[in-house]
Formats: structure tokens, C-alpha cells, sequence
């Protein structure tokens, strides 16, 4: 009995030691090392128009089991490093056929990449009796992701509400898919409503310049409406026409600058002593760029 019971014993021992073999085997057969991703350290670049296969181009991956894997390369971020040099980071990966993953990131340039730009469709100038609402007047497009106006955001930095009649200063913030978050503080000004009986418009509301560009604010006037009566002033005053702007623009240094526009008309027939001038007034933002 004592002889079975140690046989049996044995026999157990045997078959926990065959057991732990064939899993250890089992273990080491089984492959468990990822491939590897092998490209160029120096920063390739591309255009943002580039796809897939195009930033894909030259990298490779190597398995210790499956060899070259390189056709299950694929990208799996693009992430903004430095606007200012136009880096971003691209997440890459590759498998093999069991399963193992590898991840790497590598740096890339793209040479054509220009930050979120915000746009304006009317002057920054609102009425002390008017809902006010500067996100209907700006705008923002990406060389990314085209037109993100919907990602907008504001905030008042200024003390008062916008309905206080001055000048209010606001953030407007815009992040695109890479990441990259552009912030620009403009001035919203409020006025009484009948401060301006006509109508001045603008070329342009927002407009960006390099460095050292030149800068003629009488370019952007475009027309001046008096009860429904439009007169064009894109090439030059008309008689009976003023001009005041207020605000300077230095080119060679980067900032962000306001322009204020005041057009007067004094109206020849009025029959009054002193002939009653309308005034029209509007807004540009310049953002030298550097």
C-alpha cells in the first residue's frame, strides 16, 4: 500500500514536471517580440496636402519571426510639436501575425503649414442697444481642416459687459485637429446707436502682414451709404468727403494693431447755419506676423 501510495506520488510528479516543461516550451515557442520601426533620424518634409502613403515613405519594420512587415505600417496621430518651425510628431505602428505591436514617433516638417487664421465679416463695432454677438462676425479657416469657425471660443478679459458703451477687450481662441491653439485678444468697441447716422465699409476687417510689408490704410476704404445712397470710395474721397484715421501700424514689429476709420460728409444744401455732417466709422485689425 505504502509502495502505491509512493508510485503514485511519483507519477504525479512526473506528470507536473511534464506539464511545467510544455508550458515553459510552449512559452518560448510562442513569439512574443514585437517588430521593429526603422526610419531616418533627419526630419523629412512634406506638404500638409501629403497622405498616408506619402508620410509612410522610406520607414520600414522588421520581425524577428515574420520578417519584413512593413505593409502593416500605419498612422495612428499627427500631433503640432513647434508651429513656429512648422514640427509635428507623427504616431506610426506595426504588427506582426501575432499580434505584437509596435509604436514609434518620428518628427516631421511641413513646409506649407500656416497657423489657424481668424477672419472678420464686419467691424469689431457694436450698438449699445443691439444683442451682441461677436461670434457671428468672426470666422476661422485651417490649411488642415478648412473652415473651424465652429470651434471658436471668446472671452471677455476686460471689466463690463459688452453692452457698456467703450471699448472691451476679448480673446478669441481656435484649436485645429494637429492641436495647435492660436489665441488673439481684439478690441469690441460699443456705441451709442446714433453716433454714426451712415454706413462705412471696409475692403477688409482682418488682415494678416509679414514683417517689413507695407501698410496704406486709405486701401482698404470701399464705400460710404447715406440713406440708401452709396458712393464708392475705393479710389479716393469724393468731394465733400473727410477722412480721420486713428491708430498706426509699425510693420517691423509683430503685434496685433487696430485702425479706426472715420469718414465725414457735409452735406452742401443744408439749409442751416453750420451744414450737418454724417459720419461713418469703422474698424480694421492688422496682424504683422514675424
Amino acid at each position: 500500500m505504502k509502495k502505491k501510495t509512493i508510485k503514485q506520488l511519483v507519477l504525479i510528479a512526473i506528470c507536473f514536471c511534464i506539464l511545467l516543461g510544455y508550458q515553459l516550451w510552449d512559452r518560448i515557442r510562442t513569439d512574443t517580440v514585437a517588430p521593429v520601426i526603422q526610419f531616418n533620424d533627419q526630419i523629412p518634409e512634406y506638404s500638409v496636402t501629403a497622405n498616408e502613403s506619402e508620410l509612410l515613405a522610406g520607414i520600414t519594420a522588421k520581425d524577428n519571426v515574420d520578417a519584413d512587415v512593413s505593409d502593416t505600417l500605419v498612422l495612428e496621430s499627427i500631433q503640432m510639436v513647434d508651429p513656429d518651425k512648422r514640427i509635428v510628431s507623427v504616431g506610426i505602428a506595426a504588427f506582426d501575425k501575432s499580434g505584437n505591436v509596435a509604436k514609434a514617433q518620428r518628427q516631421i516638417c511641413y513646409i506649407d503649414y500656416v497657423r489657424p487664421r481668424f477672419q472678420l465679416s464686419k467691424p469689431l463695432i457694436f450698438s449699445a442697444n443691439s444683442v451682441i454677438d461677436v461670434t457671428k462676425v468672426i470666422a476661422a479657416t485651417d490649411v488642415i481642416d478648412g473652415d473651424i469657425s465652429n470651434h471658436i471660443r471668446s472671452t471677455i478679459i476686460s471689466e463690463g459687459s459688452l453692452t457698456v458703451v467703450g471699448t472691451h477687450d476679448v480673446e478669441f481662441r481656435i484649436t485645429n485637429s494637429l492641436g495647435d491653439v492660436v489665441k488673439m485678444t481684439l478690441p469690441v468697441e460699443t456705441v451709442n446707436a446714433s453716433l454714426f447716422e451712415a454706413k462705412l465699409t471696409l475692403t477688409d476687417y482682418l488682415i494678416y502682414m509679414d514683417v517689413g510689408d507695407s501698410f496704406n490704410p486709405k486701401s482698404y476704404l470701399d464705400t460710404y451709404t447715406l440713406t440708401s445712397t452709396e458712393t464708392s470710395l475705393k479710389n479716393g474721397l469724393p468731394n465733400g468727403y473727410s477722412l480721420e484715421i486713428v491708430g498706426s501700424v509699425d510693420t517691423q514689429v509683430p503685434g496685433v494693431y487696430s485702425v479706426d476709420y472715420k469718414v465725414f460728409y457735409t452735406n452742401p444744401n443744408s439749409t442751416a447755419a453750420t451744414p450737418k455732417v454724417y459720419t461713418g466709422y469703422s474698424k480694421l485689425i492688422v496682424v504683422v506676423e514675424g
